[in-house]
């Protein structure tokens, strides 16, 4: 039987034939052959649902988690995991002579591209999958039943959930047939779902209502579109009968049983939608949910905006793609997103604005970094991106003690939008209050003044900037005499300086002054 088209896999749990089998492992394909003892660890110390074997015979759950095992190419980072009753199609569920049932528990290793082309469905996915049978085996790969003709799965067993659909309408349907239909307090407590879980907390949730009226699994397939593609195969689910004290291993449980749910670890939040509420409060206060998707939940165009972008958004270790996480006691906790996400966010450019303002100085490193590659493949920038240089600008907070953001931005300014330039040199109140600090950091070198073709725009440009350095020079020289005259107790009369002086021995009394005049002399060469 040729492997060579299907996952790798293999199934944990008892042989038929043995009436006092333990639980083992009863099957693999040919490519784990040589590490039995490591797919025995995967479910006896990592990846289970519930602890003792319950004699619940409609117990079943499905889960997707990371694989953290080196058994197989780095590639395939994920394991899809099913749990059901050992069944026979000719014997039922197998009662082992009066005792208990036993239960077996599949693992499939697989890549994100193999998951991807599912169109990120990912709970439809597992709901496909705990609904397929399971065979059941006498001896180590031996059938139990002489008709099964194979055990393995393969991409060609999920055909019929590929995406025939384009992202933008799954994502629109997935928006108006979903997300519309919720009650304004179910979409809010859908909102604190994803606030839990970008916190680095983990998520329980049930519906113990028993006139359900909404799919859990819709409802998290829903609640993953608001995270980039990349991202949702980082976070762990388990859907089913799980109890949330034994399976230590998922972020995100959806227990669709009525069992009781006792106790469960102090990181969990749980969310029962029969209550409509939290088991302890809750608030808004993960910065991304509460500043770009919580604004939107009743925007419906806007939603569909944002979740089209996301579903597009593959892993890019680019400084401009990357979302910033850090690590929580295992879990992932989103710092910021991406700029190009933020570049693309749906907003007024005043609300823009307030949005740069706010995460810029987090985010300088990246923000410099998409600043010295700006232009370097396009001869002419894009109208968005020369208007993203204006947002920056206004965004951009008055430097403290450090100029360097403002200077690449600004020389970028000048390189591709010198009228602006020009406009911020003459009048802007932030430039003129930054420019000590900008001198500080070598911003009249940094300027390529000779670039400039256009010689009237030129000469205005180095008019401005040699009126704005006398200007502070002015400034900085009245403070001097200010300082040294309220030292003395005399009076003096301000000083007017007409043009910039040279660096005589005798500015040494004023070394913030010869600091601003060395560093302008390049201005007026």
């Amino acid at each position: 039987m040729s492997q060579e088209s299907k996952f790798d896999q293999f199934i944990y749990g008892k042989f038929v034939v043995e009436k006092d089998s333990e639980y083992r492992l009863v099957s693999y394909s040919e490519n784990l052959n040589n590490n039995i003892s490591v797919l025995e660890e995967i479910h006896e110390k990592s990846y289970y649902f519930w602890g003792s074997q319950s004699s619940d015979l409609n117990r079943k759950a499905v889960g997707i988690c990371r694989n953290n095992t080196r058994i197989l190419p780095e590639e395939k980072e994920i394991i899809l995991i099913q749990a059901a009753p050992a069944f026979n199609k000719d014997k039922g569920i197998f009662s082992r002579g009066g005792s208990r049932s036993f239960f077996q528990h599949r693992y499939i290793f697989v890549s994100s591209a193999e998951i991807a082309v599912f169109n990120n469905q990912i709970c439809r996915l597992l709901g496909y999958l705990g609904n397929m049978s399971m065979p059941t085996f006498s001896s180590l790969n031996q059938f139990d039943d002489s008709e099964e003709k194979s055990w393995l799965l393969g991409p060609e067993d999920f055909e019929s959930l590929l995406a025939k659909e384009t992202t933008e309408k799954k994502v629109r349907e997935a928006i108006e047939k979903v997300w519309k239909k919720l009650k304004n307090s179910e979409q809010n407590i859908l909102l604190q779902a994803l606030d839990v879980i970008l916190n680095g907390k983990r998520l329980l949730i049930t519906d113990q209502n028993p006139k359900k009226t909404r799919s859990p699994l819709l409802l998290l397939d829903n609640l993953l579109l608001f995270l980039p593609t990349n991202v949702r195969n980082e976070i762990s689910l388990a859907i089913g009968s799980v109890d949330p004290k034994y399976c230590n291993w998922a972020q995100i449980i959806v227990k669709t049983d009525s069992s009781s749910i006792g106790s469960f670890p102090e990181n969990m939040v749980w969310l029962d939608f029969s209550k409509e509420e939290f088991d302890k409060e809750e608030y808004l206060d993960q910065e991304y949910v509460k500043d770009f998707i919580a604004p939107n939940k009743d925007k419906s165009e806007n939603l569909i905006t944002i979740c089209e972008y996301l579903d597009r958004t593959t892993k890019d270790d680019s400084d401009n793609f990357v979302w910033e996480f850090q690590e929580v006691d295992g879990w992932l906790k989103l710092n910021h997103p991406s700029l190009d996400f933020i570049f693309n966010y749906p907003a007024e450019k005043r609300d823009k604005i307030e949005i740069w303002r706010k995460y810029i100085p987090r985010m300088e490193e990246k923000v410099k970094s998409f600043l010295h590659k700006f232009g370097e493949n396009l001869s002419n920038p894009d109208s968005q991106n020369l208007e993203l240089l204006e947002i920056w600008w206004e965004a951009l907070p008055i430097p403290e003690n450090n100029g360097d953001l403002m200077n690449t931005l600004l020389c970028t300014i000048y390189r591709y939008l010198p009228h602006k330039f020009l406009e911020i040199v003459k009048a802007d109140h932030k430039f003129s209050d930054s420019l000590e600090i900008l001198i500080d950091n070598q911003f009249i070198d940094s300027l390529v003044i000779d670039s400039l073709t256009d010689e009237n725009l030129r000469n205005d440009i180095l008019q401005g900037l040699q009126n704005a350095c006398l200007e502070l020079i002015r400034n900085i020289s009245q403070r001097s005499i200010e300082y040294l005259d309220n030292k003395s107790g005399g009076r003096n009369t301000p000083l007017q300086i007409k043009y910039p002086l040279p660096p005589q021995p005798s500015t040494k009394n004023y070394p913030e002054l010869e600091k601003v005049i060395i560093g302008c002399e390049k201005i007026f060469r």
